[in-house]
């Protein structure tokens, strides 16, 4: 996943983060919702989405949705200052990039970079590009002006006419420019959203793949090709606020809601001639505090995968630095509701743990195992029964050894199969009888076919929480 320290210098000056902060506050959050909420200052002002659950999934058809698919990649806020720009990553943590290295223009004139402009991001790797993509999925301000609209539609479009036509005038989205050019830190591109009725065209768009017995899933349309967790669904009429989190949904391939733990591993030394024992206890936070969950019993091949993934992670954060147990780290992991504990998936840095109640309702989304098909079904959107017995997706196509993530080391002989492409998209501004237009018309140079070789992947340790 991304590490942001290659993409800008990160700050150190505590007045400095402090006076950053202020002014990110003052574009993210409403001065009332303010005072009315008791938010963190040491948490990262970001929507996050509720995990969909079957009870939720009737609700979607009661007011106007976009649904988008969920990128599995590094959630992150970019903020524009005029004179440079900021990465911030899900620790709070500000990432300097000077305008030589990359600037947010403005529409008006291409030559000025925005001030005070603060754009909710995913950072995900394109398998066209080989190289990250920062792709912007909301919009809080735009050079001071409030974007925290009551609809939706009005923050897509001035992602599309704001930031990403004046990007478009001066950056290159040519696929063979971009690769070439090792002075563009990253592609930015805009998120692409579709009325509720058009969630099977998505679907269409993501192949799954067997990765050595794991189910991987890329979203594939023209040079939009990244990793894929699930489907983000969004309401039309809401406000950007912190107090309407709850109001996005976001429905994961089964297998993939999963939880972030912040782990203290332990090793106990026995007198009995027996090997050492480690335990990882388990925590959850509640705002910017952790409170004790449980000791998790990880199979050993989990508990061997951790304990290596932490030693890599330590060697590459702190290379001049031995590690050793006992230590800290963020796992993450999914619950296996046939055994009844957690699983292991990978590991995340030292961010902060997923937040109790999210937790709850994640391990509740894993014991329904809502299927693509039911939750079509129940939308109306196919014909079948409303919870069939069958996998929760199409049979699995062999991996194709270039999609292989950063740090894993695979045969590239062979090319992908990814074949088909679904006709383009529109979107409709939300009102009875509104205009439709492609969704596509300023992101036509993202919208080329892919070249037929397969990207190689890099050594990059994940510093941000997914999306």
């Amino acid at each position: 996943m991304a590490n942001f320290g290659d993409f800008g210098e990160f700050l150190t000056d505590d007045a400095e983060v402090d006076q950053l902060k202020t002014i990110l506050f003052d574009l993210a959050i409403d001065p009332v919702e303010r005072d009315a909420v008791d938010f963190d200052r040491e948490r990262v002002p970001i929507m996050c989405p509720s995990t969909l659950c079957r009870r939720d999934i009737a609700s979607l058809r009661k007011k106007t949705h976009w649904v988008a698919e969920k990128s599995d990649g590094d959630r992150c806020l970019l903020l524009s200052l005029g004179s440079a720009a900021y990465l911030v990553d899900m620790k709070f943590g500000f990432y300097k990039l000077t305008r030589d290295r990359f600037y947010l223009p403005r529409r008006s004139d291409t030559a000025a970079a925005q001030d005070k402009t603060l754009l909710d991001c995913v950072m995900v790797w394109n398998h066209a590009y080989e190289k990250f993509s920062l792709m912007v999925i909301d919009v809080y301000a735009v050079d001071g002006e409030d974007k925290r609209s009551k609809y939706f539609r009005t923050r897509i479009e001035a992602i599309r006419e704001q930031i990403i036509v004046p990007i478009r005038a001066i950056y290159p989205s040519d696929v063979a420019a971009v690769k070439l050019n090792p002075d563009i830190p990253f592609v930015v591109q805009g998120k692409e959203y579709f009325n509720l009725d058009q969630l099977p065209t998505i679907f269409g768009r993501i192949n799954e793949y067997d990765d050595v017995g794991k189910r991987r899933f890329i979203y594939h349309f023209e040079r939009r090709y990244n990793e894929n967790d699930g489907i983000i669904f969004v309401p039309d009429e809401t406000l950007l606020k912190l107090s309407r989190g709850a109001e996005f949904k976001k429905w994961k391939w089964h297998g993939m809601n999963t939880v972030l733990f912040h782990l203290n591993v332990e090793v106990e030394m026995r007198d009995d001639g027996r090997p050492p024992k480690t335990s990882f206890k388990a925590s959850l936070g509640v705002d910017s505090r952790l409170i004790p969950y449980r000791e998790l019993n990880f199979r050993k091949s989990d508990a061997d995968r951790l304990i290596k993934d932490a030693t890599e992670y330590h060697e590459y954060t702190t290379p001049n630095m031995a590690f050793s147990l006992p230590c800290t780290a963020t796992a993450e992991c999914f619950y296996d509701v046939n055994s009844g504990e957690w699983t292991y998936f990978r590991h995340r840095g030292e961010i902060p743990p997923t937040q109790y109640f999210l937790a709850l309702s994640q391990m509740e989304a894993s014991a329904e195992r809502v299927a693509r098909d039911e939750l079509l079904t129940t939308l109306n959107l196919i014909k079948g029964k409303s919870r069939p017995s069958s996998n929760p997706s199409t049979p699995a196509t062999p991996l194709t050894p270039g999609f292989s993530h950063p740090g894993e080391k695979r045969n590239s002989n062979q090319n992908n199969e990814d074949t088909g492409e679904s006709p383009s998209p529109t979107i409709s501004n939300g009102s009875t009888g509104g205009i439709k237009r492609p969704v596509d018309d300023v992101y036509a140079n993202d919208r080329q076919s892919q070249p037929s070789n397969e990207p190689k992947r890099q050594r990059i340790i994940s510093d941000a929480e997914p999306y």
